[in-house]
């Protein structure tokens, strides 16, 4: 684990602050959580990353709403956002995949076409098993929903569309004949961040609100 942080943010002083200033007695609790002050410097410092991040938030005062499965499935959310990107209809629409995944009607289309759509469109590296029929039912499951593949099948899916599929879903895939698209984890989740954008600025006319910078697949791809 990266522990460079160690000799920059003084994690127990940020923290012991934060909670001093926080009115909240539940929120006293939940921080203290994230540094448990042991009283050995090895303890004291043994954060997993993501404690090393709220430790960032907190000593530069920066709140943080995070979302996930919940956005995943939420209306309007990840799934239905990439739903639209692909042309899978509105109407007649159905949760999939533990409700975070999508499956509807599509126009007549072909795994590779689909392919080479999802190339252009998100913006991230695609593999394809190919099917052995047109695509008129469409599965979608953003980030890692490789393993939803036999949900999709049976239910009438031609394809699925993800972000992320081990290699034995994709020869799984070819055995029964249907296609799957593998989009990137980043690639089939990023758009909705714009959304998000939209939503927020409608609802709170008084921020700005941006897309961050930041967000960038980590990968890079051979062409």
């Amino acid at each position: 684990m990266d522990v460079s942080y160690r000799t920059t943010l003084e994690l127990d002083k940020i923290i012991a602050r934060a909670v001093q200033l926080c009115t909240c007695a539940e929120t006293k609790e939940m921080m203290r959580a994230i540094e448990p002050f042991a009283t050995t410097e090895e303890e004291r410092y043994a954060l997993t990353q993501t404690n090393a991040i709220n430790a960032l938030l907190l000593k530069n005062g920066i709140s943080a709403i995070c979302m996930h499965t919940n956005l995943d499935a939420a209306p309007g959310g990840v799934n239905d956002t990439l739903c639209d990107i692909l042309g899978i209809a509105a109407e007649g629409r159905e949760s999939f995949a533990e409700g975070c995944g999508r499956i509807g009607t599509t126009m007549p289309t072909t795994v590779e076409a689909l392919a080479k759509f999802c190339a252009a469109t998100l913006h991230s590296g695609v593999k394809y098993v190919n099917g052995q029929k047109p695509v008129t039912c469409l599965a979608e499951v953003s980030g890692g929903g490789g393993s939803y593949l036999e949900e999709a099948i049976a239910r009438g899916a031609d394809c699925l569309v993800t972000g992320e599929a081990a290699h034995h879903i994709a020869l799984l895939a070819r055995q029964k004949g249907i296609g799957l698209v593998v989009a990137g984890h980043w690639g089939t989740e990023h758009a909705i961040a714009d959304v998000l954008a939209v939503q927020l600025e409608k609802q709170f006319p008084a921020l700005t609100v941006a897309h961050a910078e930041a967000d960038a697949d980590p990968y890079s791809y051979l062409l």
